[in-house]
């Protein structure tokens, strides 16, 4: 399954998600944004050499309240995720210090949520559920004193597809009669490993604060 088929697979999917709710005014359409913190586990290696490091997220959010309580939420969003390593290292015979690398990971990501709510006017809440990425990009960026920043593309030898479970708390409160503003905690635990043969998966923690209207 290639970028484009699933993408298009996703946006199928929101569509018929959608219609669940076209009779029933309990449909909630949003943007998210998300500052993040994500840092990769596996191998000891990995483990040693990488630091938890700053990622973001952007999307589209979708909500369909099946009762006061209880509702099922996705969204389809741009993510990256990785990690960084500040360790001097040598390259062409020559000592680069104060050196960085950054292992990104960019990510198509779909999660399938159950949400339970509580509250009156401001409603705070709890989810959880799977979430499934695609790979956009992998790449190593790589900075240094007196060493001009490189690129190296990697997304031929990543598997193309994650897989994890999301599970957050935050609140939403009404801005308008049908706009209701929002902030979540979110984390984000990856079971698939992303190097084929290897040990390597991708986890985050996202700030995401959203607008969504309920239609």
């Amino acid at each position: 399954m290639n970028q484009k088929t699933f993408f298009l697979l996703s946006i199928a999917f929101l569509l018929s998600f959608s219609q669940l709710n076209a009779q029933t005014n309990k449909f909630e359409l949003g943007v998210e944004a998300s500052p993040s913190i994500t840092f990769l586990k596996g191998s000891s290696f990995i483990e040693n050499f990488y630091d938890p490091t700053l990622g973001f997220s952007g999307g589209l959010s979708f909500q369909y309240n099946i009762g006061k309580r209880i509702a099922l939420r996705t969204n389809i969003a741009y993510e990256r995720k990785g990690g960084i390593s500040r360790n001097n290292f040598y390259y062409d015979g020559n000592l680069i210090q104060n050196s960085s690398i950054n292992f990104n990971f960019d990510y198509l990501t779909l999660p399938i949520l159950v949400r339970f709510s509580f509250g009156k006017k401001v409603k705070y809440f709890v989810n959880t559920g799977p979430y499934f990425g695609y790979l956009l990009s992998q790449t190593f960026v790589t900075k240094g004193d007196n060493f001009n920043t490189r690129t190296n593309d990697y997304t031929s030898a990543t598997n193309k597809f994650d897989f994890g479970v999301s599970f957050g708390t935050g609140l939403q409160y009404p801005l308008k009669e049908k706009i209701y503003l929002s902030s979540e905690i979110r984390g984000n635990l990856g079971l698939y490993n992303t190097i084929p043969n290897g040990d390597t998966k991708v986890n985050s923690v996202n700030l995401l604060l959203g607008i969504a209207y309920r239609l």
